[in-house]
């Protein structure tokens, strides 16, 4: 792809999140103030952490969010994050220096949304699934598209959420139609997850367990 082209989808897809932030009032509660629970279907809760864009809490041990600052990797060792995944494909070797320098752990899990892979998923999922209890921040570059799928992606293998649900989620937090043409085959993925937690065998242990008589 040009040059000026990636440029001119950077511009876009920041227009698009100026919108959307414009549209739902940027609002959000305080990092600190998690104490409502979660119930068994709730979307992620949008909260205010500095140097953190569009971050969200989606457990009590799963947290999401655009690109951090400086500030906002002090931010997230301040507040307990043990792991922070990034999923962004360009080499910024830095970032892993911050995060272990800052105490916590950084995974390197990159990928371009036009190209969702079931390997991406499964490493997540493993994170995840391998860290029980410990305090885990997925990041891309704005916290929308590449991010949405990886909570989706946990949504729908650990908590049994149905692609639509997960969806719902993901467009909840700046998946519009817009992004289609930016990132073509990401929704067709997302539906379809259901069926690569089920057929692919990378995923055997990392979703729901499957009858193997079903015709479902």
């Amino acid at each position: 792809m040009p040059v000026n082209t990636l440029a001119w989808a950077d511009v876009f897809r920041g227009l698009v999140v100026v919108a959307l932030l414009v549209g739902t009032g940027a609002g959000g509660q305080r990092a600190s103030d998690l104490t409502v629970p979660h119930s068994k279907h709730a979307f992620g809760r949008k909260l205010k952490l500095e140097g953190v864009g569009d971050f969200a809490e989606v457990t009590p041990t799963l947290y999401r969010g655009a690109q951090p600052s400086h500030a906002g990797f002090k931010s997230l060792a301040k507040m307990g994050i043990g792991i922070v995944v990034d999923v962004r494909g360009t080499k910024r070797n830095g970032e892993g220096r911050e995060v272990k320098r800052l105490g916590m752990k950084y995974v390197s899990i990159p990928w371009h949304c036009p190209f969702p892979r079931d390997e991406v998923f499964a490493r997540f999922l493993q994170v995840i699934k391998g860290n029980p209890g410990k305090k885990v921040f997925v990041h891309c570059r704005l916290g929308d598209d590449r991010g949405g799928m990886m909570v989706a992606a946990y949504r729908m293998a650990l908590e049994g959420w149905s692609a639509h649900e997960a969806r719902k989620e993901m467009e909840q937090f700046g998946f519009a139609r817009s992004h289609h043409l930016i990132c073509p085959g990401l929704a067709r993925y997302e539906r379809d997850f259901p069926e690569h937690l089920r057929r692919n065998p990378i995923f055997n242990g990392l979703g729901p367990e499957y009858s193997k008589d079903s015709s479902k």
